[in-house]
């Protein structure tokens, strides 16, 4: 029974360990960055969904995106630069991203669930914007690196 009991809390330490290192975020920032580029950059809100997994296609359409990008531009002014600031690993296969934008009225914040790992890609499953920055938490870390949409 102990030697089950051994064998049972290695494999969960195993396994946990191993989902942690299959997670990069600046993978999952480099995705979301097609993402944004196809939202405000290229204005092609299908290839935007399309980049978006499964939950994000049954909940939102092309349309609806195109209303986000028309209401943050009529809260902000045009966008001039959007950049992955932080992020925050959450429970399964997800982890948030959160970007800053700098626009012609001031800035705009963007969260960003993506869905996935570093082994089989990451896909957008939700994206949210405000006009003040998300609340900072103890779990979120800063990129290392400047990731800029472009």
């Amino acid at each position: 029974m102990k030697k089950c009991l051994l064998i049972l809390v290695a494999l969960l330490l195993t396994g946990c360990s191993v989902n942690s290192l299959r997670h990069n975020p600046t993978t999952a920032a480099l995705a979301a960055n097609e993402f944004l580029r196809a939202m405000y950059l290229e204005r092609n809100y299908e290839r935007a969904l399309s980049l978006g997994d499964e939950a994000l296609r049954k909940s939102s359409s092309a349309d609806n995106l195109e209303h986000m990008v028309d209401l943050a531009e009529g809260n902000c002014g045009q966008l001039k630069e959007l950049k992955a600031e932080s992020y925050r690993m959450t429970p399964g296969a997800t982890m948030e991203l959160f970007y800053q934008g700098s626009c012609a009225k001031g800035s705009i914040y963007y969260r960003l669930v993506m869905a996935g790992d570093s082994v089989s890609g990451y896909r957008v499953s939700g994206v949210w914007f405000k006009d003040s920055p998300y609340p900072e938490d103890n779990l979120r870390r800063q990129f290392e690196t400047n990731i800029v949409v472009n």
